[in-house]
């Protein structure tokens, strides 16, 4: 994934040269509800595509079972481990000429 945003911030800078200034700002983005809610909520349409709920639930299971190493973080002694994903935010200016 970091390759890929790498790969779209050249390309945009490449068009943008001279007459801008770019920077990627990682955002790291808590999830209230886990990963499994934010699933639910912005994966759905993949999900619904699915031919069971049985099916929709092993899916999302299975990702954040994947995911947990990368995005499940202890928050302290006594508290739940949160959920956090990478948002990246392509930031530039331009100016026309």
């Amino acid at each position: 994934m970091r390759l890929l945003l790498c790969a779209r911030h050249k390309r945009y800078t490449a068009r943008l040269t001279n007459h801008t200034s770019t920077e990627l700002v990682p955002r790291p983005t808590p999830l209230p509800t886990g990963l499994r809610g934010w699933l639910e909520t912005f994966a759905f349409a993949f999900l619904d595509a699915l031919p069971s709920s049985a099916d929709r639930e092993a899916v999302i299971d299975e990702v954040c079972r994947r995911l947990e190493v990368d995005m499940k973080h202890d928050v302290g002694e006594g508290q739940e481990e949160r959920w956090t994903v990478m948002y990246v935010r392509l930031r530039f200016k331009a100016w026309k000429q």
